[in-house]
């Protein structure tokens, strides 16, 4: 990615474009052009950007790269690829199919209490129990990176959003990146399943490295426990009942202690206010000093999304008004 002072030149050099000229145009000093193009200042914000966008004529790719530029040099590399992520989740939920297009029937198969010794037989296993047709409540305790996992939650609750989906998720109380990649994950399963709920566990990130040593990784159904590594290389498959009330018990206890995302169905979209910022025709995020609330629209229905983690609600705040100005060209 190259700086803004470096993308700058090459657009103002390679059309042999006038300063004294670019700066009647834009209304922008001749002088701080000339800072601009030095790399001594760096544009306030990034409507002065597209100002001179304008002035120089540029393409909508080409206008796009220099307020990327912009960004990268305003925010600092680490920032910048943060306030991709949210743009990323952003347009997610702003371009989503009806789910309805989606649901087909899922078969199911009888399952047999086992021991899995490789890693493929786990991930069968894992989707097995998943797929099972007669199960009507899933809970979870996995890293919502495990592909395998999220990929069949996200397919099962495409196929019967009415599945209850519980997850309890271990997120990071000092990495803000950790959080919102975990909210990208789960993004899907928020959206398209009626009931999933996300119970969040904060740790520290030694603890995070390693989520088996806050909690085993399980799912949990009405007839099957089945505990699995962090790898996937083995598992065990549990029947008997005390197993499963204590896992039961786990999971009550965590949902008592945990704070949580809540995914809700609301009437309409935002109304006009101080507080509501509107991305698209299908995506606002409300916001005020206690939370933040991403709208969004599938179908004919509104939900809405309530973030009330301090960290994860700051970095979305801090990344709108670099949303906003690409939303708006």
């Amino acid at each position: 990615m190259k700086i803004f002072s470096d993308a700058l030149s090459e657009y103002i050099y390679d059309r042999n474009i006038n300063i004294s000229a670019l700066s009647a145009e834009t209304g922008i000093e001749r002088t701080l052009i000339h800072k601009f193009i030095s790399g001594k200042r760096t544009p306030s914000d990034i409507r002065s950007v597209i100002r001179i966008s304008d002035g120089l004529m540029l393409s909508f790719d080409e206008r796009a790269a220099l307020c990327d530029s912009y960004r990268f040099t305003y925010m600092g590399a680490d920032n910048y690829e943060r306030c991709k992520k949210i743009k990323k989740i952003a347009d997610y939920l702003s371009n989503l199919p009806d789910p309805l297009i989606l649901r087909s029937s899922a078969p199911s198969e009888p399952l047999i209490p086992a021991i899995s010794k490789d890693k493929l037989s786990t991930e069968m296993m894992i989707k097995r129990i998943i797929s099972d047709g007669s199960t009507k409540k899933i809970s979870l305790i996995a890293p919502p990176a495990h592909t395998v996992t999220e990929s069949e939650l996200i397919s099962a609750c495409l196929n019967r959003p009415e599945l209850q989906i519980v997850q309890l998720l271990t997120m990071s109380n000092t990495s803000v990146d950790f959080n919102i990649s975990i909210l990208e994950n789960i993004i899907p399963l928020l959206v398209f399943c009626d009931k999933y709920t996300p119970l969040i566990n904060y740790c520290s990130v030694s603890e995070r490295i390693n989520s088996a040593a806050l909690m085993p990784n399980l799912i949990l159904t009405e007839k099957y426990a089945f505990n699995f590594s962090n790898t996937c290389d083995k598992g065990i498959l549990h029947t008997r009942t005390d197993i499963l009330k204590l896992y039961n018990l786990v999971f009550s206890d965590a949902e008592e202690k945990s704070s949580s995302l809540i995914d809700r169905k609301i009437s309409s979209a935002p109304g006009d206010s101080e507080t509501t910022v509107k991305i698209n025709d299908n995506l606002y995020i409300e916001s005020n000093e206690r939370r933040l609330s991403l709208v969004y629209r599938t179908g004919s229905f509104w939900n809405s999304i309530l973030i009330y983690e301090q960290s994860l609600r700051k970095a979305i705040k801090e990344s709108l008004e670099f949303i906003m100005p690409l939303s708006m060209s």
